[in-house]
């Protein structure tokens, strides 16, 4: 797999996201308090590197290791994904 746009893609990527989107992350629940997961930047790179490929959970956090993003379980990741559910419809 490219590994391109989980770097050079994410700042354009960035750029296109509304204004505030950081501040519904924490207004909506999604992210809450920082653990492994230190900001919403983090968590929406890991949301996407699941959804985007399509790729399982299992897969999208041995990635995401390997990427340098937080190292969490696919059963955190799921439950981060419930989570933001609100978040990722505004």
């Amino acid at each position: 797999m490219d590994e391109h746009w989980l770097t050079d893609d994410w700042k354009t990527l960035k750029a296109l996201l509304p204004e505030g989107w950081e501040d519904k992350a924490h207004e909506t629940g999604a992210f809450v308090r920082p653990r492994k997961i230190k900001n919403p930047e983090q968590l929406l790179r890991l949301l996407l590197l699941h959804v985007a490929p399509g790729l399982s959970l299992r897969n999208a956090v041995a990635r995401a290791a390997l990427s340098g993003l937080p190292g969490i379980t696919d059963v955190a990741l799921l439950g981060r994904f419930r989570e933001a559910q609100g978040w990722l419809q505004c």
